[in-house]
């Protein structure tokens, strides 16, 4: 009965420590979870306090950001670019549904 009692209280104590380790794995994850959310907000916050400066700045600003801006305004060219492309296209389709009536 003894070896009994002491296979009960070995399975025991490793039932506990496998709740504990448990519970401190689930506490990490919550953890990390919880810096990932805090990161997207400082990403965010860069993100619009950038987007607040060019607005501001967008024809003065301080040395060191030009490459930011000529980034911008060729991204921007391409955007209107592919707009213009599209309305192209959709035009060119929409006439030759119309030639099929």
């Amino acid at each position: 009965m003894a070896d009994w009692n002491t296979w009960k209280d070995k399975a025991i104590d490793f039932t506990r420590s496998g709740v504990e380790k448990a519970k401190e794995l689930s506490e990490i994850a919550r953890l990390n979870l919880d810096n990932l959310s805090e990161e997207e907000k400082v990403r965010q916050a860069y993100m619009e306090m950038g987007q607040r400066y060019a607005e501001l700045h967008s024809e003065d600003f301080e040395a060191g950001f030009e490459l930011f801006f000529e980034k911008i305004s060729s991204a921007k060219e391409n955007i209107t670019a592919n707009k213009e492309k599209i309305a192209q296209i959709k035009a060119e389709a929409k006439a030759g549904e119309e030639t099929f009536r």
